[in-house]
C-alpha cells in the first residue's frame, strides 16, 4: 500500500510526471493498492477554493481512480468536505504560513 499527497495526486492528474523521480514512477507503476488520506480531498477543495485549481477534488479522485486504481483510505460520506461547498475560514492562511515555515509547501503556493 502506497499512499500519494495531494501535490502527487495534482500532478498526476495533470499528467504531469516530472516531479517524479524514476523510483517513484517505478512505485506508482507497480504498486497495486496507491491510496490518498480523506486530507488530500481536503487540501484539493482548499485549493480549488481559493481558485489555484478548477477541477473538483471529487472529479481528480474520480478520474485517477479510473486511470490508476487510486482508492481513498476511507469512503466518502455525501456529506464530507469534499461533497459539500465550503469556504475558506480565518485559520487558514496561519495555517499556509504554518506549512510554509515547515517547508512543507512550495513557496509557490
Amino acid at each position: 500500500m502506497t499512499y500519494l499527497d495531494t501535490h502527487a495526486v495534482a500532478a498526476l492528474y495533470q499528467g504531469d510526471l516530472s516531479p517524479f523521480s524514476a523510483v517513484a514512477l517505478r512505485v506508482i507503476d507497480e504498486e497495486e493498492d496507491l491510496r490518498i488520506s480523506p486530507m488530500v480531498l481536503l487540501e484539493l477543495e482548499y485549493l480549488r477554493e481559493i481558485k489555484r485549481i478548477k477541477v473538483p477534488a471529487r472529479r481528480i479522485v474520480d478520474s485517477l481512480a479510473a486511470e490508476i486504481g487510486l482508492k481513498s483510505a476511507m469512503p466518502l460520506s455525501p456529506t464530507s468536505p469534499a461533497r459539500r461547498s465550503r469556504s475558506v475560514g480565518p485559520a487558514t492562511p496561519s495555517i499556509v504560513s504554518s506549512w510554509r515555515r515547515l517547508a512543507c509547501m512550495p513557496p509557490a503556493w
